[in-house]
């Protein structure tokens, strides 16, 4: 539909010069002493998160933009130059700061923004872009990837009750589908870190000034392909090193239209 087209388009433009002069990393500040570790409940859910226990958002972009190298629709995004070992997990709780990063995590999932995401990985260059709108539990995340003859879409929206997945080739028209409810469910930035990926598991917490913004960051030590995010104190991400691809926060924008959570096409 237009006014969703349009909304997505507006955001995902390139920063000016004097953002991107802002969106740098500045010196890191220490992390703050490690407090005791509190028990995680087994199987329990990850804090707050409106998604656990009922229905959460089937993007798997991360997945899309994989899929996309496999069959040809987009060059490789280039793999973790230096792959580490997953190690044991040690223990059944979850450390004070490991309860912080999931904290924050769940006030983003519940929290109204409409933000871009620049995808950075080894190897690669091509420059794959992602535009996230979050409002009243309803999602729209989409992927766009560079082609021959302009930009590839895929995105997948959650209303609230329902998923559609969507995609537009490069000078050609959306097409969507319904996303069976059956499937696993996971979120892609929000979804790279979740209670079970911290239990057991040394998490540090160090304030760090990210794409011109406070932001709390985080790394699990120990895991293999996740690493590292970053937050706002209202739980937005503004970076995400994940797999050895890295997401990078270049726009933000309180304002979310209703109409981006409609689907762009009928949906089959």
């Amino acid at each position: 539909m237009p006014l969703a087209s349009q909304s997505v388009t507006a955001v995902a433009a390139p920063a000016t010069g004097e953002e991107s002069r802002t969106l740098r990393m500045a010196t890191r500040r220490p992390a703050r002493r490690k407090a005791p570790r509190r028990p995680a409940t087994r199987g329990a859910a990850s804090t707050s998160s409106r998604y656990e226990g009922g229905p959460r958002i089937v993007a798997v972009v991360l997945a899309s933009v994989l899929v996309l190298a496999l069959v040809g629709g987009a060059a490789g995004l280039g793999s973790n130059p230096d792959p580490q070992p997953e190690q044991d997990v040690q223990g059944t709780e979850v450390d004070a700061e490991g309860e912080e990063l999931l904290d924050l995590l769940a006030a983003g999932r519940d929290g109204t923004f409409h933000a871009s995401f620049d995808l950075v990985t080894p190897g690669s260059a091509i420059d794959y872009r992602m535009v996230v709108h979050r409002s009243e539990g309803r999602v729209r995340e989409e992927l766009v990837v560079p082609a021959a003859s302009g930009e590839e879409r895929r995105l997948t929206i959650f209303d609230g009750d329902t998923s559609a997945s969507c995609v537009q080739p490069a000078g050609g028209l959306w097409t969507c589908a319904a996303v069976d409810q059956a499937q696993p469910r996971t979120d892609t930035i929000f979804g790279a870190f979740d209670r079970a990926t911290v239990i057991g598991r040394d998490v540090t917490a160090t304030d760090e000034d990210v794409a011109g913004r406070t932001g709390r960051c985080f790394e699990v030590r120990g895991l293999a392909g996740r690493s590292s995010i970053c937050l706002s104190p209202e739980g937005i991400p503004l970076r995400l090193e994940t797999g050895g691809v890295q997401f990078m926060l270049t726009a933000i924008d309180p304002v979310v239209d209703a109409a981006v959570f409609l689907p762009p096409a009928p949906v089959t």
